[in-house]
């Protein structure tokens, strides 16, 4: 085995385990119990009595002091297309937006939900359930504080049963489960999945409980990669896949805005085709609950291909009204090709949204709560020669409050 320190683990892992969109995603349970697991549950899974409490809010969002507002497992999951449960004593507060289904959750249920096409998050407070999932299940088990905190893994067929001389953190479940759902992130814990797996040896130092400064990189606030449906023209809200972002289209060619898809080749994404715009159009997205922090090292990313002289760009509306189209743009492209916008390095122009037609530039703009997010290249359709396509976004950005 290749032993690795903490900080090596937040970024290993097994390739394997990270699986693109249109594969099979396992369940995953998070159970957190003062109760200790069945004997033959634990006897078959990896097991370590050493994992560093934190509190149940740091397990559920990777951040050891998080915001009321930090995205949680569930908003992350979420838009990985997993339907996500809540069962038991709900143990971040009552107030405005702290219920289950104000930080990710679909659904509050009294027993562990029958399994469905869609890959289940199910988390856990309090009893130890009847789990009726099959071998395609990854399940922790740990306990919310103790003088020796267990932390169990359970996945049949994955992970050894093993005891591990080896110290954890709670911290280390969020990372751990995001990876397995092919999410990447950077969050206080480390990614204990090459140490499960027994692909390599245990860290090489002991975690700390209670990191204070906020991570220096925000997490992931959503990802949008579109319902794999027939193509359809205009774009329309049934093919937005992530349950809680809002489609907008704007500009006199917004009718024409296609989510397309070919046959052939066989690995052709389901996109946002521009070809067919007669005018200027501008296509966004808005999150039903909460408003995006672009501040700091907050970044975008998107997988796109552009032909003819379109220069796919970010378009912004602010939480006060003022929209903003971005200096830096994406160019013609012969194949798909991922692009990351380091927001701190774009300076901006104004946009008007009824037109699609840049203004003067922006006299430092306050990016900390945006409204909407989006993308548009300023230009009408001209078919398959002269047109902007993009197969998803992403956005790496703290949540703000409405």
């Amino acid at each position: 085995m290749i032993p690795l320190t903490r900080r090596q683990l937040f970024q290993a892992v097994p390739p394997f385990l990270v699986t693109p969109h249109n594969v099979s995603l396992p369940n995953l349970v998070l159970i957190v119990t003062p109760q200790p697991a069945p004997a033959a549950f634990a006897a078959a899974s990896v097991r370590s009595t050493r994992a560093m409490p934190t509190s149940v809010a740091a397990m559920l969002t990777g951040v050891a002091k998080p915001s009321p507002n930090e995205p949680t497992l569930a908003d992350l999951l979420r838009s990985r297309g997993y339907r996500t449960a809540f069962l038991g004593a709900w143990p971040l507060g009552n107030g405005p937006g702290q219920s289950p289904l104000a930080r990710g959750f679909d659904e509050v249920v009294t027993a562990p939900p029958a399994p469905s096409s869609k890959p289940l998050f199910l988390f856990v407070h309090g009893l130890f359930p009847t789990l009726p999932y099959g071998k395609n299940t990854l399940t922790i088990v740990t306990a919310p504080a103790g003088p020796q905190v267990p932390l169990l893994a359970h996945w049949p067929g994955m992970f050894p049963a093993r005891d591990l001389d080896a110290a954890a953190s709670h911290l280390d479940i969020a990372p751990t489960l995001l990876r397995v759902a092919g999410i990447p992130n950077e969050l206080h814990g480390a990614n204990l999945l090459p140490v499960l797996t027994g692909e390599v040896a245990p860290p090489a130092t002991e975690p700390k409980a209670e990191p204070t400064a906020a991570p220096t990189r925000p997490p992931l606030f959503f990802r949008e990669d579109w319902r794999e449906t027939e193509p359809a023209t205009p774009v329309t809200q049934d093919h937005v896949s992530h349950p809680d972002l809002t489609l907008q289209l704007y500009g006199p060619g917004r009718d024409g805005i296609k989510k397309s898809h070919h046959d052939k080749p066989a690995d052709d994404p389901y996109y946002i085709w521009s070809g067919t715009a007669n005018g200027n159009w501008m296509v966004t997205l808005r999150h039903r609950t909460r408003l995006a922090d672009l501040t700091g090292q907050a970044k975008i990313r998107w997988r796109a291909k552009q032909a003819g002289f379109r220069q796919l760009r970010i378009a912004l509306k602010l939480a006060n009204g003022d929209w903003l189209i971005s200096s830096e743009s994406d160019g013609p492209s012969e194949d798909w090709r991922e692009r990351e916008f380091i927001l701190a390095n774009i300076r901006w122009r104004k946009l008007d949204p009824k037109q699609i037609i840049e203004g003067p530039w922006a006299t430092n703009p306050n990016l900390s709560r945006v409204e909407e997010i989006g993308f548009t290249d300023l230009m009408t359709g001209g078919q398959s020669i002269a047109c902007s396509r993009l197969d998803w976004i992403e956005v790496w950005a703290r949540a703000a409050a409405r």
